[in-house]
């Protein structure tokens, strides 16, 4: 090339382009197939670019290409080791690693399945120490946890809607029981500060609940309808600073009702 070709020989220098974009091709292929180490390899492929008969555009993809091969390779051989230590998450996340032009591609893709039927198997186990104490919340972040590793996973997502499920059906019990213990105040006392108190405790812990709205409703409108009367009969016997602090207490209690 120094003596011969850098000179100007046009013909010379388009075999010799040819000839070196054909090494670099079946070097890179000696790589993926095992016959030569990738230093070697690496080597090779830069000293093909320093000469400068093959352009940089050339011989960066395969220099690109040859990288990405490396890190495949470390990735799937990290993915096993990953599996045989059980650690299911990270191997999966290895094996996806894998590149299609990696000859081990294929057992890639057979142990990313395998590796996935282990997490999915481990996550689903560890979800009965949820279930014992009812933590159904912390169940479902564990869920989103594992939908994040293996994404719109069917078996996840029917999990997650069944807590989902389980966790308004606790709700709608307490609910429930809230509204009951707070007619019974009433019913028992006619104590409606502290129903009403309840009421709206509960709705401030359970913003959406429409049982809890109407049952707030209803009782202000049977407590202001019950001081009503009372102050209409203190006013009848003309009592009217009662009826006045009478009314004073309803408005207080219930402030917005004209």
């Amino acid at each position: 090339y120094e003596n011969k070709l850098k000179s100007g020989n046009s013909g010379k220098l388009a075999e010799a382009s040819d000839f070196l974009s054909d090494h670099a091709e079946d070097v890179l292929e000696k790589y993926i197939q095992g016959e030569l180490e990738y230093e070697d390899a690496l080597s090779q492929l830069q000293e093909m670019e320093k000469i400068g008969i093959v352009s940089e555009g050339e011989m960066e993809p395969l220099i690109e290409e040859l990288n990405e091969i490396r890190t495949s390779r470390a990735a799937y051989e990290n993915g096993q080791d990953e599996m045989e230590a059980g650690d299911y998450e990270a191997a999966i996340g290895d094996f996806r690693k894998v590149i299609q032009d990696d000859p081990n591609y294929s057992n890639a893709q057979k142990k990313l399945a395998d590796a996935v039927r282990s997490y999915k198997d481990e996550l689903i186990v560890s979800l009965s120490q949820f279930e014992t104490d009812k933590r159904y919340r912390d169940a479902i972040s564990a869920l989103s946890k594992g939908l994040i590793v293996v994404p719109e996973d069917a078996d996840f997502q029917e999990k997650i809607r069944d807590y989902e499920k389980k966790i308004e059906d606790d709700i709608t019990l307490t609910v429930d029981g809230i509204i009951r213990d707070a007619k019974g105040i009433v019913s028992e006392s006619e104590d409606y500060t502290a129903a009403l108190t309840d009421l709206r405790a509960a709705q401030k812990q359970y913003p959406n609940r429409e049982e809890l709205k109407t049952a707030i409703g209803e009782m202000e409108e049977a407590y202001v309808s019950k001081q009503l009367t009372e102050a209409e009969k203190l006013a009848g016997e003309s009592r009217y600073e009662e009826a006045v602090d009478l009314l004073g207490e309803a408005q207080e209690l219930v402030p917005d009702n004209d």
